[in-house]
């Protein structure tokens, strides 16, 4: 907290701007140990004066045991340049590995997640970000309350540059649900960017998501164990 503090009140030497980013998104249960994710995000940026990107994915996840995920990301971003050397929109393609181990702590969940992508042009020859990055988050469990606060905290660093350039996120949000089998998420982002030659930049994230679920099946253990019953 004291550190998010500190960057903030520095933010007023460095050029600062607003992001929104949305997103719908349905998730599925494969079976015991896979999982599915396909998603559709809308990004604006420049205090949304101008469109960011258009994202399609599609995420898999695999437990290989109890609090473990290793997962694996295709994306898709059609991603305005407004800063480049050419500007407009250009198609790109990333893909991501993650893998994150949950730890049950007093008062709430602690996830560590250690993950690396590369993003590559379609329409230009050399030109991709590869980065690594690091998030631990931790939601604190209220008794008697839905929407359990969720905090974040992100490190990435791109590993094809010679600016050196880093990025630090600062996050808060909650979630709750919204009719059957949907959710509707909402956090807060403080994204500090330093680059070694080129002016820091600090952008004020709203992310807002929706999610629906497809409802898991009832294990047969369930169905034979209330027929022997009602057979009684």
């Amino acid at each position: 907290m004291v550190g998010f503090c500190m960057v903030y009140l520095s933010s007023s030497a460095q050029e600062n701007s607003s992001k929104l980013w949305t997103s719908v998104e349905y998730k599925t249960q494969l079976n015991k140990r896979w999982d599915a994710e396909f998603a559709q995000l809308f990004r604006m940026k420049d205090d949304l004066d101008n469109v960011d990107s258009h994202i399609t994915e599609a995420a898999f996840f695999y437990s290989p045991k109890k609090r473990w995920k290793i997962g694996g990301e295709l994306r898709y971003q059609y991603r305005n340049d407004t800063k480049g050397g050419i500007q407009g929109f250009e198609n790109m393609i990333r893909y991501r590995f993650n893998l994150e181990k949950k730890f049950k702590i007093p008062h709430g969940n602690l996830a560590l997640r250690l993950g690396y992508q590369n993003r590559v042009s379609l329409d230009r020859e050399n030109r991709k970000k590869q980065r690594w990055r690091f998030r631990p988050s931790y939601e604190w469990k209220i008794k008697n309350w839905q929407l359990d606060p969720k905090f974040y905290f992100e490190y990435l660093e791109t590993l094809n540059s010679n600016t050196a350039e880093r990025a630090f996120r600062y996050g808060i949000g909650s979630k709750f649900k919204w009719g059957k089998g949907a959710t509707v998420g909402f956090r807060y982002i403080f994204e500090h960017n330093q680059e070694m030659y080129e002016v820091d930049q600090n952008h004020h994230i709203l992310a807002l998501k929706i999610s629906f679920e497809k409802p898991k099946k009832k294990k047969k253990k369930d169905k034979d164990s209330t027929s022997e019953k009602d057979s009684k």
